[in-house]
């Protein structure tokens, strides 16, 4: 996160990922930036799955 608010990357996907769903089209997406940031939270979210189903119950 330091590291988006330092390069400000998701101001830099708004009007690319606006332009691409279409202006009228965007509804929940109206932050386009939440499209890739779902994306970036998926892939480590993935990644650490199988550690967080075998962490002991209790």
């Amino acid at each position: 996160m330091a590291f988006d608010e330092a390069f400000q990357i998701h101001e830099r996907f708004i009007s690319p990922f606006r332009a691409f769903l279409g202006e009228n089209n965007l509804d929940i997406f109206y932050f386009a930036w939440v499209s890739p940031g779902i994306i970036l939270i998926l892939i480590p979210a993935l990644y650490f799955l199988k550690f967080l189903i075998d962490l002991p119950k209790g």
